[in-house]
């Protein structure tokens, strides 16, 4: 096992932990077997690691963050205040997405959540490229994101490139522009760590 451990897999701890039952480091350990098997997942954690890990990345959580682990459900999910009932035409729409063809699953409310948000930013972009942003904003919201770590997804749903060849050359000078910036503060921190 690797001395660091990519933070996707406390993500995934916690969705696991969220599931109906006390988690337990075994349940979880099998079920990854199944979703991320080692062939496939060669840095998945061990079950001693999982252990581990239930005790400082999820018995410490509040009651309320562990709810946005838990698996989003038409109507408990409002009914609990979980969700705004606002959100059930965007959480019900990504459940419907995640369940097509061979896929099955439910989404997280914190995925639920951050779908519904990118639905009122952009409501006209592919529900597959909201589906991506708002699972990339959800994982960063669990990893504790910077404001700098928006900045290219702000101005995708600011600019809207989707819409017209005008939106998009807008939007690709002012990432040009954010490009800049971020390698002009990167050189000044580098000049002044030597």
């Amino acid at each position: 096992m690797p001395l660091t451990v990519d933070p996707i897999w406390i993500e995934r701890l916690r969705q696991a932990a969220a599931s109906p039952g006390k988690p337990r480091a075994r349940r979880i350990d099998h079920r990854w077997d199944a979703e991320y098997p080692r062939a496939e997942y060669p840095d998945r954690p061990s079950e001693r690691w999982i252990e581990e890990k239930l005790k400082t990345e999820w018995d410490d959580l509040s009651a309320n963050e562990k709810q946005t682990y838990s698996a989003f459900h038409w109507p408990e999910s409002m009914l609990s205040g979980a969700l705004p009932w606002e959100a059930v035409p965007a959480a019900l729409e990504l459940f419907a997405y995640m369940n097509t063809g061979n896929s099955r699953g439910r989404p997280s409310i914190r995925d639920a959540r951050w779908f519904w948000r990118v639905t009122l930013a952009a409501p006209d972009i592919s529900i597959g490229e909201r589906e991506s942003c708002s699972r990339g904003l959800a994982q960063l919201e669990a990893r504790g994101h910077t404001p700098k770590d928006l900045l290219f997804l702000e101005a995708y749903l600011a600019f809207a490139p989707w819409r017209s060849e005008e939106n998009k050359a807008a939007h690709d000078q002012y990432v040009a522009q954010i490009v800049a910036e971020l390698s002009e503060e990167e050189g000044k921190s580098h000049e002044a760590r030597e």
